[in-house]
């Protein structure tokens, strides 16, 4: 990305051509992070080999995505600075780039919550058993002292 930016202000006439690349770039990153981590590419044999996607992959992912998401009114800023007046539209692409990220960003965050919902749930059936009075012509367990 610095180097396109680079570029771009070095020479001129590669800022539009730029301006279209940068969003390719940014929702090639997007895809790739979106089937490693939510879709469990990761855990293919071909890929990373995961035996799991755990809560750290799905933080790590986010802030990744966190760092693009506030990056990206800047990258928009120094590429418009660059850019004809005329081919400024070609910023829009970015916005399309941002909800795409914030989207990804968001199901990350459902997620984390469908996890911990699960984890709940599991403890409370632990704790309602552990709590739940003895049925009639079961043996009494002696309690820890």
């Amino acid at each position: 990305v610095v180097h396109y930016l680079q570029w771009g202000a070095a020479v001129p006439a590669v800022a539009p051509p730029i301006a279209h690349a940068l969003p390719v770039l940014l929702r090639g990153y997007h895809t790739h992070a979106y089937k490693q981590v939510l879709m469990a590419g990761a855990m293919l044999p071909t890929s990373a080999g995961l035996k799991s996607i755990s809560f750290k992959h799905l933080a790590l992912s986010s802030q990744s995505l966190g760092v693009l998401l506030a990056l990206l009114p800047h990258l928009k800023a120094i590429l418009a600075a660059y850019l004809p007046e005329a081919q400024r539209h070609a910023l829009k692409e970015f916005d399309g780039v941002e909800s795409d990220l914030e989207a990804h960003q968001q199901q990350i965050f459902a997620k984390f919550v469908s996890i911990l919902e699960e984890r709940r749930r599991g403890r409370v059936k632990d704790l309602s058993a552990a709590l739940a009075p003895p049925q009639a012509g079961a043996q009494r367990q002696p309690e820890p002292s």
